[in-house]
């Protein structure tokens, strides 16, 4: 598309459908699936061009607010909130509803070191990190994802072995989750083994991961240590629960 560059930047996140790969001195070179995108309904002036590489199974997208782009892709204009995904086996580079209402959730958690429990991909870590509210590990017991995760970290110009760990939620302490803002987008039966962890309340949790059916299980360990539901949502048939505890 072609447009002053400063029009290109106000309207960016309205663009990102169109897969944008190459900021030019023209404008803005995409890469847009045209069977699936509505490409006429763009507000500037079209220029056909060659194809660029770029395959149809990573197209970025617009997730929480979050630019969710591979290397492949354009960089995001200065100040507009981007995540880096590169091709791995982890949970989460799909836009899984799950992800998504994760990172819608971060805003409401209150500033603190975090903990990502069952990283998968690694994007909830990375969006914590570049929020800078405070330091961020994440671990998977899937040294697939922790290298996923890594490679992602790496793309973005972070530091690959800081961020990730390999690891089981059994081996958690209850040094681990104190006074922490702990991050679990996790099937019930991890939630199970991450409520036998605790002893007492984290500062806060994000939980999700889980439908209606099994609500009740997941929240039930953080309501006996006294943290209180502040937010919550759902999308198809899996929720997302915010707790905070009362320091």
């Amino acid at each position: 598309m072609v447009a002053p560059h400063a029009a290109l930047v106000r309207s960016f996140g309205a663009l990102i459908p169109l897969q944008p790969v190459r900021w030019t001195d023209e404008g803005l070179l995409c890469a847009p699936d045209l069977a699936a995108e509505p490409v006429w309904d763009c507000p500037f002036p079209l220029a056909a061009v060659p194809r660029p590489p770029i395959t149809a199974d990573s197209p970025a997208g617009l997730v929480a607010g979050w630019y969710r782009r591979t290397e492949a892709h354009a960089p995001a204009p200065a100040g507009f909130p981007e995540l880096v995904q590169a091709a791995g086996e982890g949970f989460g580079p799909s836009d899984h509803p799950t992800t998504a209402m994760c990172l819608a959730a971060l805003p409401h958690l209150p500033d603190g070191p975090a903990l990502d429990v069952g990283c998968g991909s690694g994007l909830l870590t990375l969006a914590w990190h570049r929020t800078g509210r405070g330091p961020v590990v994440g671990f998977d017991a899937d040294p697939g994802a922790v290298r996923h995760a890594r490679r992602s970290a790496g793309l973005m110009g972070l530091d690959r072995g800081s961020l990730f760990r390999a690891g089981r939620i059994e081996a958690l302490g209850p040094a681990d989750v104190r006074d922490r803002v702990v991050l679990a987008n996790l099937p019930p039966v991890a939630h199970a083994q991450l409520a036998a962890r605790l002893r007492v309340a984290p500062r806060s949790v994000v939980l999700s991961g889980f439908t209606r059916r099994d609500r009740d299980r997941v929240l039930s360990p953080y309501r006996a240590l006294g943290m209180r539901r502040v937010r919550a949502a759902r999308r198809g048939r899996y929720e997302c629960h915010v707790l905070v505890g009362d320091a």
